[in-house]
């Protein structure tokens, strides 16, 4: 008994008709939507781990395609590109790509006497802020000269969910957390 050939032309059509019933696009009724579009089936949303992304988008602010940019971070190019668009991290200008510089850093802190990694928006300026803040405590522990973080006296950070964290200034409380836990990676950017 020989098989029936499918006639894969004629699915297309029924497949993009029940779209256009539907009221999809013919991007979505194929099963490939545009990057701003939802897939017809709810998919599960697979972020790509942050390594990969942040691969790529160095790749792209380099000034490499989006496609060199994906295959170096080992990503393809519909799923960088859908990532991108959905987070609003880059903009297209011209033949090339624009990172944001306002992305969302993940940040080390110390307020009240514990240490914490949160969550800034660079908008506000918050991620410079707490840059140097860093930087002086730094300084303060190697000189043991608190007039180092007498700056940041009463300055708060607040993270992306609007929680204030007021900055930690006493040299002995920094002491103790730092012997505790100290921070290695100052900030790395998240999605």
């Amino acid at each position: 008994m020989t098989r029936r050939r499918r006639d894969y032309r004629a699915e297309y059509r029924r497949r993009v008709r029940r779209g256009k019933v539907k009221g999809l696009s013919r991007a979505q009724s194929r099963g490939h939507p545009k990057p701003r579009e939802e897939y017809i089936q709810p998919k599960r949303k697979k972020i790509p781990d942050r390594k990969r992304i942040e691969i790529a988008l160095s790749e792209l602010a380099n000034g490499k395609t989006l496609k060199q940019s994906a295959h170096s971070a080992g990503l393809t190019v519909e799923r960088l590109k859908n990532f991108i668009s959905r987070e609003g991290i880059a903009e297209r200008h011209g033949n090339r790509w624009e990172i944001r510089k306002e992305r969302p850093r993940e940040m080390a802190i110390y307020s009240e006497g514990k240490a914490y990694t949160i969550i800034v928006n660079n908008i506000h300026d918050d991620a410079s802020l707490l840059g140097r803040y860093l930087s002086a405590v730094r300084q303060a522990l190697i000189n043991n000269d608190p007039s180092f973080l007498k700056p940041f006296k009463g300055k708060v950070v607040k993270d992306i969910h609007g929680k204030p964290f007021p900055l930690e200034i006493r040299l002995d409380a920094l002491y103790e957390r730092n012997r505790a836990d100290p921070f290695e990676n100052v900030y790395r950017h998240v999605f």
